[in-house]
């Protein structure tokens, strides 16, 4: 991550919000992506994602960012704002999106950034944290929206005839008799009919309808049905979003929370209207109880729209404060560096143990640790567990562990490194994500312990996991932490790659202690707990032989 506002001088500019950058992305399929970014170059990273979805950022988003302090960028998603071609909808779906985002990222170098977004920007702000969250350092979300049709059920039919009957009659006159019994995916039909006649209205009818949902105080409540056929300065928003809306945004059902465990370790804040009409409190709420890092924050008298009074100012509070937090975890020591961990461990006979021990210290280790991506690396001996050795990896992300350089130093392993893997015994390898990690350093001992999650049950148990994994409630105790194996990258060096492995997808629960003698009692918590026993396959205790950073070595 760059380094905070302070680390290094700002460029005075007569305006601060004038874009550093502007350029047309060019991300394929036929789409150009409009990207700027605001601040400085040496600010911590952060992106904006604007509603909808096809509304398109506004200036005034820029001064959500102190300048002084952030690399803000703000992005039009596709068909939206100043993108080209206005409105297309090919090729443009919730993952397309995703990955414009990623194709951002990677071009201003960010390592990881601050994810903001309000209504439609919560949603893919979200989609994208949960399948790229080692790529967040922490998320700002206003009106939070997890994309369902059950949610614009609730906004169009149910909330809308509730506060505003007047309102609802009108938005339903606008369709045929016939077509009343299921309005939204009328709705939908024709404003995506290439006819005219048929879209105007509706969009129209739809976008103003949006607008007066959105505001606590409207300054009007009905439609003016005079004027729906007009074809003058026709809204865009609608179209982009009945093409999402109509296919469940492309996702799967309750998607954002069903998997929001994947949020696990990344700091949130959302600001949220008391009287969201649209992204109501309930939801929020619901997000939080699956995201134990989020902290709502209301805003007494207003509703969803971002400048309903003391929303926007609520936000920029949030975004202020999320980089606050930021800044303290960046500086901060964590219980293991990184979010990828290499997991091995392996017996040796006897009469080649000095042999295994003496290449391990001499080479092997720092040869590892010297990788692009390697962070350090830990060496443990058996207290009493099975296989005997044990190391650990840790890597600055996962990506890095299928890296070019990372399948390079496997495909060219060393004369001795060849005859010492030749010689492993009962290999365990996995090729993990740190999805979990809590306390406030290493100890001397480790305590393993290796769960089979069952099929479709991961993030039930991630979140049961979760509430055991705390250091706090243990003496001796100095961090825990759950990695989960990739099951296509974790398989031993010493197999044959075409065999399966059922225990590639193991999840391992690691313990750091002051000894190993207050391991038995936190092992117990989840080798001996009711619910997860039958999922466990081993645990033991180990104790720490020598640990190397990138750092020792000069790299």
């Amino acid at each position: 991550m760059a380094p905070d506002a302070d680390a290094g001088k700002s460029i005075k500019r007569a305006d601060p919000f004038a874009p550093l950058t502007s350029e047309q992305l060019a991300v394929g399929e036929g789409h150009d992506v409009y990207v700027e970014s605001i601040g400085r170059p040496d600010g911590i990273p952060a992106v904006y994602l604007h509603g909808g979805p096809g509304s398109g950022c506004q200036p005034d988003h820029r001064r959500l960012f102190d300048p002084e302090r952030f690399h803000a960028v703000l992005f039009d998603q596709r068909g939206a704002g100043r993108s080209r071609p206005k409105g297309r909808r090919e090729a443009n779906t919730l993952p397309h999106l995703i990955a414009d985002m990623e194709m951002i990222r990677e071009k201003f170098g960010f390592q990881r950034w601050m994810v903001v977004g309000g209504s439609w920007g919560a949603t893919l702000a979200l989609a994208y944290a949960q399948a790229h969250p080692d790529r967040v350092s922490g998320i700002v979300l206003r009106a939070t929206f997890l994309g369902t049709s059950e949610e614009i059920e609730n906004g169009f039919l149910k909330v809308l005839p509730r506060f505003y009957p007047g309102l609802y009659h009108d938005f339903m006159s606008v369709l045929p008799e016939g077509e009343r019994a299921q309005p939204l995916q009328a709705y939908f039909r024709r404003i995506l009919d290439s006819n005219p006649d048929v879209h105007v209205p509706a969009a129209r009818a739809w976008g103003e309808t949006e607008r007066i949902l959105s505001e606590h105080t409207p300054n009007r409540t009905r439609l003016d049905l005079s004027t729906l056929n007009s074809s003058r300065n026709i809204p865009t928003t609608p179209f982009m979003e009945a093409h999402y809306f109509a296919n469940d945004c492309f996702m799967k059902p309750d998607q954002l929370i069903a998997e929001a465990a994947k949020l696990a370790g990344v700091p949130g804040i959302i600001v949220q209207g008391r009287y969201d009409l649209l992204c109501p409190p309930a939801t929020s709420h619901a997000l939080a109880a699956m995201w134990q890092e989020a902290e709502i924050r209301f805003v007494e008298g207003a509703g969803h729209t971002l400048y309903d009074p003391g929303v926007r100012d609520a936000v920029m509070k949030a975004i202020a404060d999320m980089a606050s937090q930021v800044s303290k975890i960046g500086s901060k020591k964590m219980p293991i560096a990184g979010k990828g961990m290499l997991l091995t461990s392996m017996n040796i006979d006897a009469e080649h143990e000095a042999e295994f021990n003496r290449w391990y210290d001499r080479e092997h280790l720092e040869e590892r640790v010297a990788i692009d991506g390697f962070l350090e690396a830990r060496r443990y001996v058996a207290h009493e567990a099975d296989p005997k050795y044990l190391s650990l990896y840790s890597t600055e992300t996962f990506e890095v562990l299928d890296s070019p350089a990372y399948r390079t130093a496997l495909a060219n392993q060393t004369a001795w490194s060849k005859a010492n893997i030749a010689r492993f015994k009962n290999m365990i390898r996995a090729v993990a994500r740190i999805t979990i990690s809590r306390g406030t350093g290493r100890g001397a001992a480790l305590g393993v312990v290796r769960l089979r999650p069952p099929s479709g049950g991961e993030d039930k148990l991630r979140v049961a996991l979760g509430e055991q994994l705390d250091p706090a409630q243990l003496d001796g105790i100095i961090s825990v932490h759950l990695i989960e194996s990739d099951p296509a990258l974790s398989k031993p060096i010493t197999d044959d790659p075409s065999a399966s492995d059922p225990g590639a997808s193991d999840w391992f629960v690691l313990i750091d202690a002051t000894d190993v003698g207050a391991l038995p009692a936190a092992m117990l918590r989840f080798s001996g707990n009711i619910a997860l026993k039958p999922l466990a396959i081993s645990s033991g205790s180990y104790r720490l032989m020598w640990d190397l950073a990138k750092s020792d070595i000069g790299g």
